[in-house]
């Protein structure tokens, strides 16, 4: 099991990105804040309701993502009070528990997976749940929902990290250029992965695990892996993960069985082959593409004058409004009346602190109504 989280802003457009099909198959939204059924501008409005209350600190960031992905076998065979009751290991441990929350189900490629939203403004304590050790806070769910609802437990480290390292760096000493360097990572069994801006560069093992790859680089900066990989095409992690796993299968590895090779699985191994055969056909289709980029560019600084310049003798709308206000600069001063100072920094203090006072009553009522509905609900008949 995979668990993935962090703070982040705008509400609407994190809303359209989970109610958005592309890719995924299927779509459900499991709750949101107490509802089972929305209609997608409902769901945009709760998620920026509850983003919004940022506005109320000096946060900028009122919403917490997470996402929850067990095993490809194992998400199919989560129910709807599992999925919850992941939903609920994973609050205790982030300190979200009683926070309004929206849960969605996306299915893709037969996985499904839950993105979970919570609001991080706490209405009774005035603040936002903190974010801090989020990640250490994450694997301990992970823990707790692989013992609660039994499923396959997550090793906790690589037993062949120390030979993943000493093969890499090896490599990396041994290989003039990214090219060749990308080919004898795939050779000796890994594949090189594109990350985040952050890590930019990944390497995913034959177990579809993905490491930093600066990190199993000793001795080398992040600034020499740039310039050797510069111009280089990389597959995205995601991709990258799904081949070296149904690599593994294909290859008779533990999970594959008797190793015989299914159509599917043939056709993802293929793909990677063809990748890395038509390596510089993508990369000249690249360059070609952005030199057709810049002669537009140069085309166009040419013709820029001839854009730009009048048309037909008129007169240029700047020089003329210059001229009227040249001509008739007195009459125009007279009619001005001189500006009056605005509301000094104490004021505009007070004015900002009443509208929060406000916004933070209004949000005070709305959850002791919201509570009262619930309570009512929940009353027996």
């Amino acid at each position: 099991m995979v668990i993935r989280g962090g703070t982040r802003g705008s509400g609407r457009q994190l809303a359209n990105y989970l109610l958005t099909k592309a890719e995924n198959e299927n779509i459900w939204i499991l709750d949101a804040d107490g509802q089972d059924e929305m209609t997608k501008s409902d769901f945009s409005n709760l998620l920026f309701d509850m983003s919004v209350t940022a506005e109320l600190t000096k946060s900028k960031k009122g919403l917490y993502h997470a996402q929850i992905n067990p095993g490809i076998e194992e998400s199919n065979l989560m129910t709807n009070e599992k999925w919850l009751e992941a939903t609920d290991i994973l609050a205790k441990e982030l300190g979200m528990e009683n926070q309004r929350r929206a849960i969605v189900l996306h299915q893709k490629k037969g996985r499904i997976h839950a993105h979970v939203v919570w609001e991080r403004y706490n209405l009774e304590k005035g603040k936002m749940v903190s974010d801090s050790f989020s990640r250490l806070a994450q694997d301990r769910a992970r823990m707790e929902m692989e013992r609660i609802l039994e499923l396959q437990k997550t090793p906790r480290r690589s037993l062949h990290r120390p030979e993943l390292k000493e093969t890499l760096t090896k490599l990396w000493k041994e290989a003039g250029t990214g090219k060749e360097f990308i080919k004898a990572v795939d050779k000796a069994g890994y594949m090189l992965a594109q990350g985040t801006p952050r890590h930019p560069f990944m390497v995913v093992d034959e177990n579809g695990r993905t490491y930093d790859l600066v990190r199993q680089l000793n001795g080398v900066r992040i600034k020499e892996v740039r310039e050797r990989m510069k111009g280089e095409v990389l597959i995205p992690e995601k991709d990258a993960i799904e081949i070296m796993r149904n690599r593994n299968d294909t290859n008779g590895g533990e999970q594959g069985g008797k190793g015989s090779k299914s159509p599917k699985m043939l056709s993802t191994d293929n793909n990677a082959d063809n990748f890395f055969n038509n390596l510089d056909d993508v990369v000249s289709n690249r360059r070609e593409q952005l030199s057709d980029k810049q002669k537009l560019a140069k085309d166009f600084m040419h013709s820029r004058n001839d854009l730009i310049a009048p048309n037909d003798g008129l007169p240029d709308p700047k020089e003329k409004a210059a001229k009227f206000f040249s001509e008739n600069r007195n009459r125009i001063l007279q009619n001005i009346e001189p500006n009056k100072e605005g509301l000094d920094q104490l004021d505009r203090d007070a004015e900002r602190e009443r509208k929060k006072q406000e916004f933070k009553d209004a949000m005070k009522t709305k959850m002791e109504k919201r509570n009262l509905t619930n309570d009512r609900e929940r009353e027996p008949d």
